[in-house]
């Protein structure tokens, strides 16, 4: 069983822990490139886990193989979040170029402590003292981690092909219907015991809030909701959660 990081921001964080969202989309990078007729065959490698593209028209030549960068069933990814570390700077004296910056490294104080709403008091580069330090989901290190994630499927599909279900569980957040509407009043979610049922919604579908919530990633790198990219589908369930 190997274990990967996975980025999250705080509110699809807020959505797994709730039990809201069991799965996340990924662009795949590059984009499979379409035969010369428009039309794609995916071929499917179980071990390592992965999916594969004909280049050749009606389906033929060479197959571009794309193995999944999220690990296999059964993997674990720990969830990296924005958060706060108790510690303190301390100067380096690292030199870049020909002048001389004070460059500072983060040290983690005592024990280590960690929380995920932002404290009152901050402290910025450079503050002497032991204080909460911002760190970002990148910077965040794996011990500081509350969630661990198995992966319980991969596949790959457009993203237009999202189902009004797969987008509940995605972890979208949806108004609730009027008080006219067969449901009633309420948030849904992919736990709900609405999963075949007509969504009555007053203003917002769940496919429509995840259009937004792609396009706030991928619309300004050319693989917005329009360009129909292909995406990774990891499906996941929590296995632990530490630092709550």
């Amino acid at each position: 069983m190997a274990i990967r990081s996975i980025l999250f921001n705080a509110t699809m964080a807020r959505a797994v822990l709730a039990g809201e969202k069991t799965q996340m989309r990924r662009v795949i990078r590059p984009q499979p490139k379409p035969p010369s007729d428009g039309s794609y065959r995916i071929e499917e490698c179980s071990w390592p886990q992965g999916f594969g593209f004909p280049s050749g028209p009606n389906n033929s030549g060479s197959i571009k193989w794309y193995r999944s960068p999220f690990g296999q069933i059964g993997d674990h990814l720990l969830a990296k979040e924005s958060c706060w570390i108790l510690g303190h700077w301390v100067e380096n004296g690292m030199e870049k170029g020909y002048r001389k910056f004070d460059f500072y490294e983060f040290l983690v104080h005592g024990s280590p402590s960690v929380c995920f709403e932002k404290p009152n008091k901050i402290h910025q580069k450079g503050t002497m003292g032991i204080g909460w330090v911002h760190r970002s989901s990148i910077q965040m290190p794996q011990w500081a981690s509350r969630i661990t994630l198995e992966i319980t499927g991969i596949r790959i599909e457009q993203v237009q092909n999202i189902s009004e279900v797969d987008a509940l569980r995605e972890g979208v957040f949806l108004p609730g219907p009027s008080k006219n509407s067969p449901i009633g009043q309420g948030v849904l979610t992919a736990t709900s015991n609405f999963e075949n049922e007509i969504f009555y919604m007053s203003d917002h579908y769940a496919r429509e809030e995840y259009e937004r919530l792609f396009n706030s990633t991928y619309r300004a790198k050319g693989l917005g909701w329009d360009v129909n990219p292909w995406v990774w589908i990891v499906e996941f369930k929590v296995v632990s959660r530490d630092n709550v």
